[in-house]
């Protein structure tokens, strides 16, 4: 007879690897407890800065197998603030929700190596080579 499961604990440590001009990209790590059935998948969650309704992820953004600790969520609105949060879930149910990580403005975010091949770019235009 198959023991029953309980909900997975909270994930933890979540946290916003970087921020894209309609999406943001999340990693954290599973939670301490699966409830004794394997975690089966990830719920991402986000609401507006101190909005009081979390909207769960489109499925096409959601961590996709059980070993993803990371996913990307987007169709989010360029220049708005957001909290992001993440449940597991096993063949009991999703767990609780992690802690919200901190608000984050939605923006694209320019790579150094994109600046700095910019200016070089500049640089070099000014100059005739003989």
């Amino acid at each position: 007879m198959r023991r029953a499961a309980e909900k997975p604990g909270k994930p933890r440590s979540l946290e916003i690897v970087k921020t894209l001009k309609n999406g943001a990209s999340l990693k954290w790590q599973a939670p301490a407890s699966d409830g004794g059935a394997p975690i089966t998948g990830y719920v991402l969650e986000h609401r507006v800065e101190s909005g009081v309704k979390w909207v769960r992820a489109a499925a096409g953004d959601r961590g996709a197998a059980a070993a993803d600790t990371a996913a990307t969520i987007g169709g989010l609105k360029d220049g708005l603030v957001y909290e992001f949060r993440v449940s597991a879930e096993n063949r009991a149910g999703p767990g609780p929700a992690s802690d919200p990580t901190a608000p984050v403005k939605i923006v694209e975010q320019i790579s150094t190596t994109t600046v700095s091949l910019y200016i070089i770019s500049l640089f070099a235009s000014k100059y005739t080579y003989i």
